[in-house]
């Protein structure tokens, strides 16, 4: 149903009890105001005269015919009425109903009821004795319509206010209906928040809000399923060069032993154990999951140092590793800070040349702990390093396996130590390599 005729019911629906009440309450007072009039009429045409002929026992019977009044002629009466009085005795007298002279005896000057559609009238009249002293009047007159102008014409008018009041709200109501579904078919058609201080500009620009939080979710959605793609289509083409490389080795191998070729071959292994624990934390860090205990990094460090010992021979690089004497704790999640350690160590060996070095120092200064990771490698170009980390994303060339680049690690490296609330930082190491620095709070 439409909100103009859903109005109009409702309205209805409050009119007409009103308008029934308005008439009866109206019909009562246009009542007792001919009553009055009655009454004054009745005293005004009986005196001394009529008493004494009443008492001698003559025609006791008058015919008054009133003019209405104002309010009798609103309501669509007759504008006379013909009223037939008789004299009696404050004791009643043939066909005075009991009730009314009940009232006259407790001291009211008019008593009135309707019987048989008849008006019946007993008037005290002033003086207080005789077989007089009181009128018997009694009408027939003309029933008021229920729905009378009086009444009907205000809330007729009300009505149709209401109504072309309510216009306005409805316009606005479909102006936000279509800006709403115009926003569902395109969501960058954010509507504009209407400028009223009602509730329907409190919902107008309540929408608008909630659309522009749409609008900013799905152009997020839309980027990070971009980069998705992007990430996807680069680490199959990671993932596929060193199964090749690797199913190469070990093809090899089934035609004779070499050493040479079981080194590669444990090499690309272990790259692809790398490659697939960044790929994890990748998909940790975009779920937000994160875990905070205390960890010590001396022994953190000392272990991921070791485990890259055997892919430091095999590359015939040496890879020396300093901590403090005491336990340095933090508060981080033990696997994003394990994997971002694994990745700087694996780099710096995985890149460097035969011959070359890979130093990892721990050290605290004051209540913050400093992380370096120094080799002698090629290094990164000021502008890869200004991208791995400016942008810290999937899908650059820094994720290349070659000497220009330093691989997926560094860009898995920032994001977790923005995650941490540390600092990441990326040095030339002069005259060749890099320097690779973590800096966070540390506990006391």
């Amino acid at each position: 149903m439409k909100l103009r005729a859903r109005l109009a019911l409702t309205t209805l629906g409050v009119a007409l009890p009103l308008i029934a009440a308005g008439a009866l309450g109206l019909r009562g007072v246009v009542q007792r105001a001919s009553d009055d009039l009655v009454a004054a009429a009745v005293l005004a045409r009986v005196g001394p005269e009529l008493r004494a002929d009443c008492e001698r026992g003559a025609t006791t019977r008058l015919s008054l015919t009133l003019p209405r009044h104002a309010g009798a002629r609103l309501l669509g009466r007759n504008p006379t009425e013909t009223v037939n009085v008789e004299l009696v005795g404050r004791s009643g007298g043939p066909g005075v109903p009991e009730p009314l002279v009940a009232s006259i005896a407790r001291g009211e000057p008019v008593a009135a009821r309707t019987a048989g559609g008849e008006r019946q009238l007993l008037v005290a009249l002033p003086w207080e004795a005789g077989s007089c002293a009181a009128a018997f009047a009694r009408a027939r007159p003309a029933e008021p319509p229920l729905f009378a102008p009086p009444v009907v014409i205000p809330i007729v008018l009300a009505l149709v206010a209401i109504l072309v009041g309510v216009g306005p709200i409805v316009r606005r109501i479909l102006a936000l209906t279509a800006a709403v579904r115009r926003f569902r078919g395109d969501t960058a058609q954010v509507p504009a928040p209407a400028t009223e201080k009602d509730e329907l500009g409190e919902l107008s620009r309540a929408f608008h809000d909630a659309a522009r939080s749409v609008r900013e979710q799905h152009a997020e959605l839309t980027s990070r399923e971009r980069d998705l793609r992007e990430f996807v289509e680069n680490t199959s083409h990671d993932l596929a060069t060193p199964l090749t490389v690797l199913q190469g080795h070990l093809a090899a191998l089934e035609r004779g032993h070499d050493p040479l070729v079981v080194r590669q071959a444990m090499n690309e292994a272990h790259y692809l154990g790398s490659l697939l624990g960044s790929l994890a934390l990748t998909a940790k860090l975009d779920a937000g999951a994160r875990v905070e205990v205390t960890l010590d990094l001396d022994e953190l460090v000392t272990r991921v140092v070791d485990r890259h010992r055997g892919l430091a021979a095999r590359n015939a690089v040496m890879l020396e590793c300093a901590t403090g004497e005491d336990a340095l704790l933090v508060t981080a999640d033990p696997t994003c800070v394990e994997q971002a350690l694994t990745n700087l160590v694996g780099n710096a060996v995985r890149h460097n040349q035969q011959g070359g070095h890979v130093a990892v120092v721990l050290d605290a200064a004051g209540d913050e702990f400093v992380l370096r990771v120094l080799d002698d490698g090629p290094g990164l170009s000021p502008e890869e390093r200004e991208r791995v980390l400016s942008r810290g994303e999937r899908g650059d060339r820094a994720r290349t396996r070659g000497t220009q680049g330093q691989g997926l690690g560094l860009s898995i490296v920032s994001r977790v130590a923005r995650a941490q609330g540390w600092d990441f930082t990326l040095e030339a190491n002069e005259p060749s390599g890099l320097v690779a620095e973590l800096r966070g709070k540390r506990q006391r």
